[in-house]
């Protein structure tokens, strides 16, 4: 994890969660991960779950407990909760 947070939009966030998830589930080079469909629709596991979790949180230089991608099980639920939680923090607007 980064010292001080990294303010993302929630664009910029769902961007970088998407990659993360592509890169997890190994999705060739340029096949994008749809923002609408659940984490475990599009073959996320527990183990895939633990590892974006930890990349995010080293990422973006926050805690972003494993918990909150079946809360939040898609990208763009996940960067919109994200995002709220830097603004309620003083990160990013987003």
């Amino acid at each position: 994890m980064t010292d001080t947070p990294v303010a993302l939009s929630e664009r910029e966030t769902a961007e970088l969660v998407a990659r993360l998830v592509a890169a997890d589930l190994d999705l060739p080079e340029g096949q994008r991960v749809d923002h609408d469909t659940p984490f475990t629709d599009l073959g996320l596991d527990s183990a895939g779950v633990l590892a974006v979790a930890g990349e995010l949180s080293d990422a973006l230089g926050v805690e972003v407990p494993p918990e909150w991608l079946f809360d939040h099980a898609t990208v763009a639920a996940l960067a919109r909760h994200l995002a709220a939680e830097a603004r309620t923090s003083g990160g990013a607007d987003g």
